[in-house]
């Protein structure tokens, strides 16, 4: 009588390997935004003209009234190029550019994501200095956004993000210490931990503190960080920008 083996289940004496989803990361920049009130009015805010942060993203500049596409941007590239962590895991990258406007960033749904990461242009003027942000002020405040709504007054939304929270929004401590790891030089850029604070209160911090206040909901570990960037003078200096950022991201992200 002939009797079927049963059929081998991974290697010889060993348990069938489990495969790992897809490590998933999204990576954003902003569009332009006015410089007054005065300006807002009629502004494009699907411009990118001003923020290196989008162009990173987009690869040169856009006129405006539609969306950019991304994806040709130079740190677009760089990163999608990144195809697996250093533990093998494959790397499924997102990336987007978000117009300077009040509650963009609730459209972002950051639990989709394992990590997020945001980048928007910082008013340092040091041009070789990025910021690494720690967590984010619970305010908004600043010049009109791109709709030309201004926070506290009609139209525009409440002065306070989360009227039931405090001053700041912390995040969990391993996200922290990874914030922290982040800091160093690479090239001619030095990566600095940039405390919440007052003055940054305008979309990238109303952005980071609605990602960070997400990712404290899932019940694993989520990660949420947001960049400031410097304005390149000369265009060749995207280059050199777009790989430091590259490299400091690709710590941030391994799982």
């Amino acid at each position: 009588m002939n009797v079927k083996k049963p059929k081998s289940k991974g290697k010889p004496g060993g348990k069938k390997k489990d495969k790992l989803k897809p490590w998933k990361v999204y990576v954003s920049g902003f569009l332009d935004w006015p410089a007054s009130e005065l300006e807002a009015q009629g502004f494009d805010k699907w411009r990118c003209e001003e923020n290196p942060s989008g162009r990173l993203m987009i690869g040169g500049w856009w006129a405006g009234k539609t969306k950019p596409v991304v994806g040709k941007g130079l740190l677009a590239r760089k990163l999608a190029a990144i195809k697996k962590t250093a533990g093998g895991r494959k790397i499924k990258w997102k990336f987007d550019v978000l117009p300077v406007v009040w509650g963009v960033a609730k459209k972002i749904k950051a639990r989709k994501y394992d990590v997020v990461i945001n980048i928007g242009l910082g008013g340092h003027k040091n041009g070789t200095i990025i910021l690494l942000e720690q967590g984010a002020f619970n305010r908004r405040g600043g010049q009109a956004d791109a709709d030309g709504k201004v926070a506290g007054r009609q139209g525009g939304p409440a002065v306070k993000i989360d009227k039931k929270a405090g001053k700041k929004l912390a995040p969990a401590k391993p996200v922290s210490d990874l914030v922290k790891a982040g800091a160093g030089t690479v090239g001619k850029y030095s990566f600095k931990v940039a405390e919440a604070r007052k003055t940054n209160n305008y979309v990238c911090n109303e952005t980071h503190y609605l990602m960070l206040k997400q990712v404290r909901k899932t019940k694993r570990l989520r990660r949420a960080f947001f960049i400031h960037i410097p304005k390149p003078v000369l265009v060749k200096e995207y280059k050199g920008l777009a790989a430091a950022l590259a490299k400091t991201i690709q710590k941030l992200v391994e799982p």
